[in-house]
């Protein structure tokens, strides 16, 4: 059925008569399942000969790292099954059904279902091109930040389109990101498409580490990073538009790595994915940003989402248990964020002056919230319609007040 350099695909059928497909991964990759690390056949001096900063970057270390989740069926299954429970919280992903019990590392089988390559699909729908870009970029950015997995290796023939328009992504290399990059890198590109420089270059240092043999000075560090630069190294793939978001990205990292910053290996893996998503979607609709015009429409439906779960009433009764465990922590937690602000440490200059400054609340008007809350609770306790849950709404609102004075202390 297909054949690469790393596997062979062939058409099967279950004793059931449901229609499969087995993948058999190629013998010469069998040894990247049992020799950790960069492997003996690798030369890393010919490597040093193309290019001798190579090491300096962790790009051996990434590539085989990278290659390992390839060549791994039973990674690759764990990923795909993490990836299926985030079907339901994404609108247009679909992931094949795999059957582990008929799989191994070297053997994988899934079913096969009927659904058309990019380019099939978009030669019957020739006018759609525009949005299948956009909502390719709103996918991959819902899982890099709010799914389990994402593809970090994304190429347009391994994008499948069902015939419900769902996206799939199949001979790819999956992986994920620690809970906290998803946190620094959603604000950093939020800050990024919101023209704030100062904000993207706190959160983006966040994840990268710094040589200590090398001096950054914060001014100039600071003036590099809003400047915009040439562009010429990604305008044969980007095209010329140097305020789109892929360009920026670009122009962020190497201004890091000029400055002594090393990113960290979540971090290398995120840059593969994003800037091989920024290249198909260029070539997609090369007149548009589908990458800031899909970051901002999933950044408007996360909003609206934790709207639509503020006002429903089964949501706080549901996590009623969790919010009055928080607000019973919520004394340490001050006296803990208290300490850190007291005690933190200035060697880092650069992240200490990026630091954004809010504006100052007037003193009063946390109290007066706090003071709203707690009679309006009481009143309702009052009512004797309420029935069992004067003490769910009391530690609702308690909760409430907590996070109020919270606020208050930090202004």
């Amino acid at each position: 059925m297909k054949s690469t350099l790393i596997a062979q695909s062939h058409v099967a059928k279950l004793k059931s008569g449901t229609p499969a497909v087995v993948l058999l991964l190629r013998p010469e990759h069998h040894t990247l399942q049992v020799e950790p690390g960069i492997p003996s056949f690798f030369d890393e001096r010919i490597a040093h000969t193309i290019y001798e900063g190579i090491a300096d970057e962790n790009v051996v270390t990434d590539f085989f790292d990278a290659l390992r989740h390839r060549t791994n069926f039973t990674l690759q299954i764990e990923a795909l099954q993490q990836m299926a429970r985030d079907e339901e919280l994404s609108e247009w992903l679909a992931v094949p059904r795999i059957m582990p019990e008929l799989s191994t590392s070297k053997v994988l089988l899934f079913e096969m279902v009927d659904a058309r390559s990019t380019d099939q699909f978009l030669q019957l729908y020739p006018y759609h091109t525009n949005t299948f870009a956009l909502r390719l970029c709103q996918t991959w950015l819902h899982q890099a930040f709010f799914g389990h997995c994402y593809p970090a290796d994304l190429r347009k023939d391994s994008i499948t389109v069902r015939k419900d328009s769902r996206l799939s992504f199949g001979d790819c290399d999956l992986t994920t990101l620690p809970r906290r990059a998803k946190t620094n890198l959603w604000s950093y590109l939020t800050a990024v498409a919101s023209d704030n420089p100062d904000k993207a270059a706190m959160h983006l240092l966040s994840e990268m580490s710094h040589l200590s043999d090398k001096q950054v000075d914060p001014e100039r560090f600071r003036s590099s990073f809003r400047q915009a630069a040439s562009f010429g190294a990604l305008e044969p793939v980007l095209g010329t538009n140097s305020n789109a978001l892929a360009h920026l990205v670009f122009q962020h990292w190497k201004t890091a790595l000029e400055n002594g910053y090393r990113p960290q290996p979540h971090l290398l893996s995120f840059y593969r994915g994003f800037f091989a998503l920024a290249r198909v979607a260029a070539r997609l609709s090369p007149a548009r940003d589908s990458l800031r015009e899909g970051l901002e429409q999933l950044r408007i439906a996360r909003t609206l989402k934790q709207v639509r779960d503020l006002g429903d009433w089964s949501y706080w009764f549901d996590n009623v248990d969790k919010f009055a465990n928080a607000f019973a922590r919520l004394p340490k937690a001050v006296d803990e964020a208290l300490t850190h602000v007291s005690e933190a440490p200035q060697d880092n200059m650069v992240l200490s002056r990026l630091q954004p400054s809010e504006p100052k609340r007037p003193a009063y008007s946390g109290n007066v919230v706090v003071a709203f809350i707690l009679a309006v609770t009481a009143l309702l306790a009052q009512f004797p319609g309420v029935g069992r849950w004067p003490a769910k709404l009391a530690a609702i609102a308690l909760m409430l007040a907590g996070l109020f004075l919270l606020r208050q202390v930090k202004t």
